[in-house]
């Protein structure tokens, strides 16, 4: 039941989008952080969070330490399975660039559209919420 918990986790929080990373352009942060969740590379992913999207992807890794090893790679498995196709297939609709914030509107998962926004942190484009 452990298993099945985690995974809606996973799920619930790639498909909230608070992430963040250096990037030439907003789009490039949001494809970049589909890809490496679609790998279920969550460090990798970190690194494009700031603020509530980094607590996010950090409670995920958290959680991960807490599942046995022989259980790790089942979930990786089926978060793969389940999610990573359709994150990988993540579909860029529209980019507002405002100063320093941004706004990424994506298709997610084909049926979805939501909004990404980002913030510009150090002179690098950092996802913060996804409306």
């Amino acid at each position: 039941m452990k298993l099945k918990a985690l995974m809606l986790a996973f799920a619930a929080a790639t498909s909230m989008f608070f992430f963040t990373a250096c990037s030439d352009s907003p789009s490039e942060v949001v494809e970049g952080f589909a890809d490496s969740m679609a790998e279920m590379d969550l460090e990798d992913a970190k690194e494009y969070t700031t603020g509530k999207a980094r607590k996010e992807i950090t409670n995920m890794i958290d959680g991960l330490k807490e599942v046995p090893e022989s259980m790790k790679a089942k979930l990786e498995e089926e978060f793969k399975k389940e999610m990573g196709d359709k994150m990988s297939r993540i579909e860029i609709v529209s980019e507002d660039i405002d100063g320093e914030n941004a706004t990424v509107k994506i298709k997610y998962m084909v049926v979805e559209e939501n909004k990404v926004t980002l913030k510009k942190v150090e002179g690098e484009w950092k996802i913060s919420d996804l409306d």
